[in-house]
């Protein structure tokens, strides 16, 4: 949804309310002003729109008890932080972005709060698999993610879904898949690289769906 830079005369006693109910809302005047006219023409806001996308992505991870979701208020953001069973018990991090105009839905990045070299070099291994995974099977271009030095980011297409509560179960199920093959390769690396790999794609392959993997 777009934006414009509009002139509009307002009474000062108006203008008061408006700051009071922003400072209420934690959000601009202009934000206010523009939520408060949409409710009036019954049209959603863009940030309308994310709050249901993200209240879909906490209520989904609720059922998952090794992910848990982090609320950033009224903003584009949402983290979901998880622990890997691993030697340094690291704990990595997603963090979803919804765009309001783009042609893009938003991104996802993923990061790992860790200093340790041989951690983060196994990280970017999967890092380089998983994208070699998704290219493979869901079309995902090479433009599309980036990673270096344990972290990632990868743009989320717009799914073919319809409905916030859909596109937010949508994003929530593919951090759940890719928080689990995570988990699957790191529980294989020590054994053989090469089998994380193999079981890597195995997982993939057995929990991604078409909807998702549009994604």
């Amino acid at each position: 949804m777009s934006k414009q830079v509009y002139s509009i005369v307002l009474d000062d006693e108006i203008i008061k309310e408006i700051d009071r109910c922003a400072m209420q809302n934690n959000t601009s005047r202009s934000n206010m002003i523009n939520r408060i006219l949409a409710e009036y023409v019954n049209l959603p806001t863009a940030e309308t729109i994310i709050n249901e996308i993200f209240s879909s992505i906490n209520s989904f991870m609720q059922t998952n008890d090794s992910l848990a979701v982090q609320l950033l208020g009224n903003g584009s953001l949402i983290n979901v932080k998880s622990a890997l069973k691993y030697r340094y018990n690291p704990s990595v991090k997603y963090t979803v972005e919804i765009y309001e105009n783009s042609d893009y839905l938003g991104n996802i990045r993923i990061t790992m709060r860790s200093q340790n070299e041989t951690l983060i070099s196994i990280l970017n291994h999967f890092f380089a698999v998983w994208g070699y995974i998704e290219n493979k099977y869901a079309g995902v271009d090479e433009k599309e993610y980036e990673f270096s030095n344990g972290k990632y980011i990868r743009l989320l297409r717009f799914p073919t879904v319809r409905g916030n509560e859909n596109i937010g179960n949508i994003i929530a199920s593919y951090v759940e898949i890719l928080d689990g093959c995570m988990k699957v390769f790191f529980g294989d690396y020590s054994r053989s690289p090469a089998l994380a790999e193999q079981n890597t794609e195995k997982a993939y392959l057995k929990y991604m769906t078409k909807s998702i993997a549009k994604l």
